[in-house]
């Protein structure tokens, strides 16, 4: 799972998501997606925040997803739209209400998040 967090430089905001929305349509027909889910924060309204779910490992992610021909007119234009981007890389520990993270393609740091190993427990 991925956490990113992007402060936008003062009336780019706009531009910003009008630039995410090819990425947000090439990776709603990308099959390692599993979830992607776009935010605004409404306690700074300069940040908008990403939360995604891969199939694979981070490696897998940075070496293939980065390099797709939606995302190139967004990760050159990035620079001059934020003042700052925070990406964190979650493993999922359990899950209510859902079954997001329950495949066995989803993979964070070599270990797949699901189902869970001998003595786990998944949240219901």
């Amino acid at each position: 799972m991925i956490l990113a967090r992007f402060k936008m430089k003062s009336g780019c905001k706009e531009e910003f998501l009008r630039l995410l929305q090819p990425v947000l349509e090439g990776v709603a027909k990308d099959p390692a997606c599993a979830c992607v889910v776009v935010h605004d924060n409404p306690e700074d309204a300069q940040e908008i925040i990403l939360y995604e779910i891969w199939k694979g490992t981070v490696e897998e992610f940075l070496r293939v997803e980065l390099a797709k021909p939606y995302r190139v007119e967004y990760m050159a234009r990035m620079p001059e739209l934020i003042v700052e981007k925070t990406v964190e890389w979650l493993a999922p520990l359990s899950e209510w209400a859902s079954d997001l993270t329950s495949s066995e393609d989803i993979t964070i740091s070599g270990r797949g998040a699901g189902p869970p190993a001998e003595g786990e427990r998944r949240g219901q």
